[in-house]
Protein backbone atom coordinates (compact mmCIF):
# COMPACT_ATOMS: atom_id res chain seq x y z
CA UNK A 1 0.00 0.00 0.00
CA UNK A 2 1.24 3.78 -0.64
CA UNK A 3 0.85 6.38 2.44
CA UNK A 4 2.06 9.27 3.44
CA UNK A 5 2.73 8.22 7.09
CA UNK A 6 4.70 11.19 8.14
CA UNK A 7 2.95 14.11 6.35
CA UNK A 8 6.12 15.27 4.55
CA UNK A 9 3.94 15.10 1.50
CA UNK A 10 6.02 11.87 -0.28
CA UNK A 11 4.74 8.62 -0.40
CA UNK A 12 6.02 5.77 1.78
CA UNK A 13 5.57 1.89 1.05
CA UNK A 14 3.26 0.02 3.55
CA UNK A 15 3.37 -4.03 3.50
CA UNK A 16 2.60 -6.69 5.51
CA UNK A 17 3.11 -10.42 6.12
CA UNK A 18 0.79 -13.24 6.27
CA UNK A 19 0.76 -15.79 8.94
CA UNK A 20 0.40 -18.22 6.73
CA UNK A 21 0.84 -17.51 2.97
CA UNK A 22 -0.60 -20.37 1.31
CA UNK A 23 -0.63 -24.20 1.09
CA UNK A 24 2.99 -24.62 0.28
CA UNK A 25 4.63 -21.95 2.53
CA UNK A 26 5.35 -22.38 6.23
CA UNK A 27 3.57 -20.57 8.90
CA UNK A 28 5.08 -17.01 10.18
CA UNK A 29 5.44 -17.09 14.13
CA UNK A 30 5.38 -13.25 14.47
CA UNK A 31 3.85 -11.57 11.17
CA UNK A 32 4.57 -7.77 11.08
CA UNK A 33 3.25 -4.72 8.93
CA UNK A 34 6.21 -2.76 8.11
CA UNK A 35 6.69 0.44 6.40
CA UNK A 36 9.76 2.61 4.25
CA UNK A 37 9.80 6.13 5.01
CA UNK A 38 10.88 8.12 1.95
CA UNK A 39 13.70 10.21 3.57
CA UNK A 40 15.10 12.22 0.48
CA UNK A 41 18.66 11.48 -0.41
CA UNK A 42 19.31 9.18 2.06
CA UNK A 43 16.86 6.94 0.35
CA UNK A 44 14.00 4.59 2.61
CA UNK A 45 14.34 4.01 6.50
CA UNK A 46 12.42 0.84 7.33
CA UNK A 47 9.97 0.60 10.63
CA UNK A 48 8.14 -2.24 11.85
CA UNK A 49 4.60 -0.68 12.46
CA UNK A 50 2.74 -3.70 14.49
CA UNK A 51 4.10 -7.10 15.17
CA UNK A 52 2.05 -10.59 15.47
CA UNK A 53 -0.69 -8.26 12.67
CA UNK A 54 -0.37 -10.83 9.65
CA UNK A 55 -1.69 -8.75 6.49
CA UNK A 56 -4.31 -10.17 3.47
CA UNK A 57 -5.74 -7.43 3.06
CA UNK A 58 -5.00 -3.61 3.95
CA UNK A 59 -6.63 -0.44 3.01
CA UNK A 60 -6.14 3.02 4.13
CA UNK A 61 -9.40 4.34 6.27
CA UNK A 62 -10.81 7.49 4.24
CA UNK A 63 -11.11 11.08 5.82
CA UNK A 64 -9.17 11.05 8.48
CA UNK A 65 -7.64 14.64 9.18
CA UNK A 66 -4.35 14.25 11.53
CA UNK A 67 -3.57 11.11 10.93
CA UNK A 68 -3.36 8.03 9.04
CA UNK A 69 -5.55 5.38 10.01
CA UNK A 70 -4.91 1.56 8.16
CA UNK A 71 -6.80 -1.36 9.16
CA UNK A 72 -6.75 -4.72 7.87
CA UNK A 73 -7.50 -8.37 8.83
CA UNK A 74 -5.62 -12.19 7.80
CA UNK A 75 -7.07 -15.13 6.59
CA UNK A 76 -8.12 -18.35 8.42
CA UNK A 77 -6.94 -21.46 7.39
CA UNK A 78 -7.68 -23.69 10.46
CA UNK A 79 -7.69 -26.80 8.14
CA UNK A 80 -4.57 -26.78 7.28
CA UNK A 81 -3.11 -24.79 10.56
CA UNK A 82 -4.39 -25.79 13.82
CA UNK A 83 -5.64 -22.97 16.01
CA UNK A 84 -5.20 -20.62 13.21
CA UNK A 85 -7.83 -17.69 13.51
CA UNK A 86 -8.65 -14.37 11.10
CA UNK A 87 -6.84 -11.42 13.14
CA UNK A 88 -8.19 -7.84 12.37
CA UNK A 89 -6.21 -4.74 13.24
CA UNK A 90 -6.99 -0.80 12.61
CA UNK A 91 -3.42 1.48 13.05
CA UNK A 92 -3.35 4.82 13.45
CA UNK A 93 0.04 6.80 12.56
CA UNK A 94 -0.21 10.33 13.25
CA UNK A 95 1.72 12.72 10.94
CA UNK A 96 4.10 14.59 12.88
Amino acid sequence: MIADLDGDGVQDIVVGEMECAGWDFPRIDNPRVMAWIERGDAGYQQVTLAEHAGIHEMSLAPGMMDETVLFGCDETQPQKLEGMQTSVFMLRVRAD
